[in-house]
Order: structure tokens, then C-alpha cells, then sequence
């Protein structure tokens, strides 16, 4: 959150804010080779996100298409202001409707990418768009994209951000909020809980552990572990007691 109290907004909404909006789309449309131009783009976007939000809410499908594509840009410093301004977008905006759209291509940048300052903003804007929908479509959204991806980043991901979501609201307020997915919640925990890589697995455990005094969790966890698993299940879950 820190990085987005850094950004320099000026407090004055622009005059022409249409004008704005498709100029700095313009200049997105450029290349790399023009990305002091490009990074003036993204300040102006910061600055119509902050000051003209409902502007900005109707071209969002639009803008994220142009954002995401400079998140995925080589150069670094660009690839960074992109996410800052995805972040900053995702804070501002109430995301329920894109919430898969947008979970997906924040996740597949992690699976891309090994740079630590692009993971960290990318994990920025999980974490702003968790705030900004509701907390089962944004779990059933990462679910959906990351709890069988091949990519062990991304699958770590995925985890570290549900068990954000649940040491900032709780396992049984969560529980309660997927009455209608709660299976797919605990098919996943459960095969995560034994993934291949630790920084899942750990995880995914220790979230199982905030779970695990619900009696319907408890329930339907027996009932989807497979039985080649359930011995290793068991041994897991007596540790986890």
C-alpha cells in the first residue's frame, strides 16, 4: 500500500478528462521504444482513476487491456508504473464484474516472471482487488486460474492470497460467504495441503488449520479426499490438531 501513497497525484481534477483518457490511450499504443511518453500515459490514467473514477469505470475493459499489456512490457520501470496503475485502478473501482478477468492476468504475470519488484506489485494488486469484490468470487476466481496451474509460482500465489483473505476475515466468515461453493473450496485446500512445491503445500496446511474446527468442513473433506490420500490427509491433519 505504501507504493501507492508514494505515487505523485496532483489534489486538481483534469479540465478535459475525455481528451485525457484517449490521448494517454494513444500513447499506450506505442512502443517500447517511446516509454517516456508511455510513462506519462500511466500518470495520467493514475491521475483520471483518482479524480474522474466513473469516467474511467465505463472505459475499464479498455484501459485493463492496455494496462496489462504494459505489465507485460521488458522494460522494467514501465512493466512497474503499469502495475502501480492496475493496483491503484483496482483500490478505486468496486471489481465484482471482471474480478475473473482481472485475477487471471495478475496470476499469469507471476507464472511469467521471476523479478522480485514486479512479484511484489503483483501481489499489490491481488491485494487491492480483494478489497474492492466480494470475498467468495474473488477465492472461486483464483481457484479457477491457479489451483492447477503448473507453474509452482503461481500456484503459490494463488495460496498466499487466500490465506490473506482469511487471516483478514476469518475461516467461518469465509465458509459462510461460499455456502454454494464451500465443495470447491475444500477439494482445493485438500489437494494443495499435498502439492508438489513446500511454499504450497505450507500454506495451504496452515489454511487448512484455520478451517478445520468447522464441523461441515470437516464433513465434506472426508468425503473428497480421495482414499489413495487419506492416509497422508490423516498424518496431516492429527498436526494440524
Amino acid at each position: 500500500m505504501e507504493k501507492l501513497k508514494s505515487l505523485h497525484l496532483s489534489e486538481r481534477p483534469y479540465p478535459n478528462p475525455v481528451s485525457r483518457l484517449s490521448e494517454a490511450l494513444k500513447l499506450l499504443r506505442m512502443s517500447d521504444t517511446e516509454w517516456t511518453k508511455k510513462m506519462i500515459a500511466l500518470e495520467t490514467l493514475q491521475m483520471l482513476i483518482v479524480h474522474h473514477p466513473h469516467m474511467v469505470a465505463e472505459k475499464r475493459p479498455i484501459i485493463s487491456v492496455a494496462l496489462i499489456n504494459e505489465g507485460n512490457s521488458k522494460r522494467l520501470r514501465l512493466a512497474c508504473a503499469a502495475l502501480d496503475t492496475i493496483a491503484l485502478m483496482f483500490l478505486r473501482m468496486f471489481m465484482d464484474a471482471d474480478v475473473e478477468i482481472a485475477t487471471k492476468s495478475m496470476l499469469l504475470l507471476l507464472a511469467k516472471d521471476s523479478i522480485m519488484s514486479l512479484k511484489e506489485r503483483v501481489h499489490l494488486a491481488l491485494y487491492c482487488l480483494a478489497r474492492s469484490c466480494s470475498c467468495s468470487r474473488f477465492i472461486i476466481a483464483l481457484l479457477k486460474c491457479g489451483q492447477g496451474h503448473s507453474s509452482n509460482c503461481l500456484r503459490a500465489g494463488t495460496i498466499e492470497q487466500i490465506g490473506h483473505l482469511v487471516d483478514l476475515n476469518g475461516a467461518d466468515k469465509i465458509f459462510a460467504s461460499m455456502r454454494h461453493s464451500n465443495k470447491q473450496l475444500v477439494i482445493a485446500l485438500s489437494k494443495m495441503a499435498l502439492d508438489r512445491a513446500p511454499e504450497v503445500r505450507h500454506e495451504a496446511q496452515r489454511i487448512l488449520k484455520a478451517f478445520i474446527h468447522i464441523p461441515e468442513f470437516r464433513k465434506i473433506l472426508t468425503d473428497v479426499v480421495p482414499f489413495k490420500n487419506k492416509k497422508q490427509m490423516d498424518t496431516i491433519l492429527k498436526g494440524l490438531m
